[in-house]
């Protein structure tokens, strides 16, 4: 069992946020936590398996207006330096990824300067490019989270509203074929 997980330290008076992991390897009895990314500037996480053991957490990051991806093939103990998704245009918002059938999903507010446009966007290399997408909702949308219901459907539950992100919660079935 896998989840992901940040924390914040204080390093000479400024505020670091780190990304990692902790595991289960027997059932949820115990856990333990694996090493943080090699480099702070990086906080809500979610985490995937993108191949035969290979780990990918995606990251809010503190700066700029893209999300952060790295990748451990340990099991979540150690992690690759962050590197930025170019494909991932974000406003500093928490969002959720999955993989299944071969392809990694992503679900986020995907806008650079506002919590809007809600967009489930699907690689089918690793995470390397995120060529397929589907806007879910253009309004006020905040943080998501993204499962499978079948092998042809995903659902995401999310914040949004008119006025206001955190006005509501909906809730969309989407078919993995529109995701394009």
């Amino acid at each position: 069992l896998v989840a992901p997980n940040y924390f914040t330290t204080r390093e000479s008076g400024k505020v670091t946020s780190y990304s990692h992991i902790i595991y289960s390897d027997d059932y949820g009895k115990t856990w333990k936590p694996g090493e943080p990314t090699p480099v702070g500037g990086v906080g809500e996480c979610s985490v995937a398996e993108i191949g035969e053991g290979t780990l990918m957490l995606n990251m809010r990051a503190d700066e700029g207006f893209y999300r952060k991806s790295c990748t451990s093939i340990d099991g979540g103990l150690t992690w690759s330096s962050p590197q930025i998704s170019i494909d991932q245009i974000d406003c500093k918002c928490q969002g959720s990824i999955f993989s299944i059938g071969g392809a990694v999903f992503l679900s986020h507010a995907a806008s650079a300067t506002e919590r809007i446009n809600m967009t489930i966007k699907k690689s089918t290399d690793n995470g390397k490019n995120w060529k397929g997408q589907y806007t879910v909702y253009e309004g006020n949308s905040g943080y998501s989270d993204i499962v499978e219901l079948s092998d042809s459907q995903i659902a995401i539950i999310y914040e949004g509203g008119e006025k206001r992100y955190t006005d509501g919660l909906a809730f969309k079935v989407v078919s993995i074929k529109s995701i394009q």
